[in-house]
Parts: structure tokens; C-alpha cells; sequence
């Protein structure tokens, strides 16, 4: 398993900013953030539709089975990628690595709307890092049992991620031709309204209407922040360094995020869990609510700061 985990990473990598670029540069910036926010469903689609598959067909044909089965899935989507054609550059056209990486980090420095964008994307990520352990919290501080926790979040994640994903994109796209609304603030102010129900989704008993309600906003949360936050990055920077600050940030969110918090959170829960406590997933996964939340403030900032380049 430790083996065959970084090939699907080396995938991964490979495959947000490649794509995030192409559409992005194919799309006009009236429905920029929608385009993002449509590839992006394949979150939802992928997290739901593994945790429904789990919980359904899990009993039946083991985790092997369900692995096999997503993996025959991944490679019948590889015939789809493979047929995108992009315009081939010039070799003397070409900066190298370092040099890519040193101009964008010159733009970081003075660019303050495209720093707190991308800080606040990243931070926003630490809510992310949660959903891995959902069915564990699940089961164990909420007391579901195993099926029942992993279809429950399987659906709701389908529907309500492909909801934030889509309906994000789109409404920020419609506020911003409707009214001039930046794409951050429409952001910010669609994020904030889900706060009061994410934490009552980590204080109230399962099964309850407001944690139902408050899981359908968390997921929300985690899929709601791309379309929008990623059209206000890209609008700062040259055609040739969008997919290198997309790599950059992605390489950011997993490592101090989705990695290094998720690992955190393991580990806090496993010493609550040997100290006797009932909260024992509830209180890290609460943490790194708080630690996200941090990240509003980031996306305040980036809406105080206007836009330096032309979306043109």
C-alpha cells in the first residue's frame, strides 16, 4: 500500500495543474469560475461515489474488490485525457524550473491579492484535511454504524459537493457580470454563512436535523472554495505562470494540509483515544475546523486589494 500510494500521487500532481490551465486558458472570463468549479466536481463525484461503493458493494467484494473496481474506473478516464491536444511550445521559449519558480515567487511577494488568495486557499484546505476521517468520526464519537456512516456520507457528498462545486462557480460568475461582485468576496460571504452549521455538525449527536444540516454545509465548505478562489488566482499572472502557481499551491495545501494536518489529526486522536476520552476524533477535527477558518481571513484581505492585471 505505502508502494503504490505515491504512483497515484505522481497522477494527481500531474493532472490539477495541467488541466486547471487548459481549460482555463479555453474559457472566457465570463464562466471561468464555472469551468474550474465543473472540473473540480470530480471531487464529489470521486470522494461520494468511493464512499457509496464502499458501503454498498464493500461487504460483498472487500476492499480489494472496491479498489479494483475504481482503479478499472481511473483507467477507462485515461482514453478520455488522452485525446485533449494542446499547442505545442517552442524549446527556446522555455524558462527553466528555477526560473519559473523565482518569477512567480517575485509576484507573490508583490502582488498582495494574489498572496492572500493563495494563502487563503491553502489554509482553507485544513477543513479539507477532515473529510478522510469522517467515517472514523463517525462511527466512533457519533456512534453510526460502519455502513450506515459510509453511505450517508457517500450520498450527501455527491449531492451537496457537486452542488458547492458547480453552484459556487456559478453564482460567483453571475454575481461578478450581474453586479461587479468580486469572485472573492461573493467567496467569503457564501463561505462565512456555513460556519455556525459547520460547528454544530461537530457538537450535535448524529442523526439529528441540525447535523445533517451541518454536514451538507461542511461539505459545502470543502467544495465550494475552488472555481471561485482559483479564476481570482490565475487572473494575476502571465499566460506562463498559471500552471506553475497552480502546482505550487497545490504542492502547499497537501503538504501542510491534507499531509502534515491529516497527520496531526491522526495522531492527537490516538493519544485522546488512549487517554480514555469520548471526543477522541471530535476535538482534532475541530481543531483543524478553526484552522481553516483562518483562511476567511486570508480571503478578506484578497478582496481589499484590486486586481492587478487585465482578465484579458
Amino acid at each position: 500500500m505505502l508502494v503504490a500510494r505515491p504512483f497515484v500521487a505522481a497522477d494527481e500532481a500531474t493532472l490539477v495543474p495541467t488541466a486547471t490551465n487548459i481549460i482555463l486558458a479555453r474559457t472566457t472570463d465570463r464562466h471561468k469560475a464555472a469551468a474550474i468549479g465543473l472540473f473540480f466536481a470530480g471531487i464529489p463525484l470521486g470522494i461520494g461515489g468511493s464512499f457509496l461503493i464502499a458501503g454498498t458493494l464493500g461487504p460483498a467484494l472487500g476492499w480489494r474488490g472496491c479498489f479494483l473496481l475504481m482503479a478499472a474506473i481511473d483507467v477507462l478516464a485515461t482514453f478520455a485525457v488522452s485525446r485533449v491536444q494542446d499547442a505545442r511550445v517552442p524549446r527556446e521559449q522555455l524558462s527553466s524550473m528555477g526560473g519559473q519558480i523565482g518569477e512567480w515567487w517575485g509576484l507573490f511577494r508583490a502582488n498582495p491579492r494574489l498572496r492572500w488568495a493563495s494563502l487563503g486557499l491553502v489554509f482553507l484546505h485544513a477543513h479539507v484535511a477532515t473529510s478522510p476521517f469522517v467515517q472514523l468520526w463517525l462511527q466512533d464519537d457519533k456512534g453510526l454504524p460502519k455502513a450506515d456512516a459510509n453511505r450517508l456520507y457517500g450520498l450527501m457528498f455527491i449531492v451537496f459537493g457537486l452542488a458547492g462545486a458547480l453552484g459556487a462557480g456559478l453564482l460567483a460568475d453571475w454575481a461578478h457580470r450581474r453586479f461587479g461582485t468580486d469572485r472573492a468576496r461573493s467567496s467569503l460571504i457564501t463561505l462565512c454563512l456555513l460556519v455556525p452549521l459547520i460547528l454544530a455538525y461537530r457538537l450535535m449527536p448524529g442523526g439529528s436535523p441540525l447535523f445533517l444540516a451541518g454536514m451538507a454545509a461542511s461539505i459545502l465548505f470543502m467544495t465550494m472554495i475552488y472555481g471561485p478562489l482559483f479564476s481570482v488566482i490565475e487572473q494575476e499572472l502571465p499566460v506562463h505562470l498559471k500552471a506553475t502557481s497552480t502546482g505550487i499551491n497545490m504542492l502547499a495545501l497537501n503538504f501542510l494540509m491534507i499531509g502534515g494536518l491529516a497527520l496531526a489529526i491522526g495522531m492527537v486522536s490516538q493519544r485522546l483515544a488512549e487517554s480514555g476520552s469520548a471526543a477522541s476524533w471530535t476535538i482534532p477535527l475541530l481543531g483543524a475546523d478553526l484552522t481553516s477558518f483562518a483562511g476567511l481571513v486570508m480571503v478578506w484581505r484578497a478582496v481589499r486589494h484590486p486586481t492587478q492585471i487585465s482578465p484579458h
